[in-house]
């Protein structure tokens, strides 16, 4: 992968690096946590909460406004 993007010219990121981004945006999405966390592999949603979920700006406003309707 070293090889490949140095020829590609592009920042090389380690495998790991991908995978945590992965983990976070769909942490982050409407996709149940209990879904994200058996694709991760993880034997808890506690591992994967801790680990890839952050609070984003204006998520209780949102929430709330689905939960009115």
């Amino acid at each position: 992968m070293t090889i490949l993007t140095r020829e590609a010219e592009l920042p090389y990121y380690a495998p790991h690096d991908l995978r945590h981004t992965h983990a976070t945006n769909l942490a982050n999405t409407e996709i149940p946590l209990k879904l994200v966390s058996h694709r991760l592999g993880h034997a808890s949603v506690k591992t994967t909460m801790d680990r890839y979920a952050k609070v984003k700006p204006n998520a209780s406003v949102k929430y709330l406004k689905k939960v009115q309707k």
